[in-house]
């Protein structure tokens, strides 16, 4: 029997102790980010990511580290299910990329 997304990704978080509240708010990210391509976030890329965070910090005006808190977890995601494929979610931090975005 195969898991779902939801519940490997929540295994894996439990397993690597992080606090439920961390879990409870990563998956939520991840479900925001899944709805907003409305695809199952296994299938979004990494340029759809970039475009995500993009969106968040030029038309949603989040706050930079918001942001990059985002952009952590979608790496902690993208990590776990890249089965074995050499995907690295590149982003640069601090204020070289938020320049870059303006």
């Amino acid at each position: 029997m195969t898991k779902s997304l939801r519940t490997q990704f929540m295994d894996y978080m439990t397993l690597n102790r992080y606090s439920p509240w961390t879990i409870q708010h990563y998956m939520d990210i991840v479900r925001r980010l899944a709805e907003y391509f409305n695809k199952s976030p296994d299938l979004i890329t990494q340029e759809e990511i970039q475009e995500y965070l993009l969106y968040l910090y030029q038309e949603r005006k989040l706050e930079w580290e918001l942001v990059m808190l985002i952009y952590l977890v979608c790496r902690v995601f993208t990590k776990m299910f890249s089965n074995g494929k050499k995907e690295n979610l590149n982003c640069r931090h601090g204020p070289e990329l938020e320049n870059s975005l303006m």
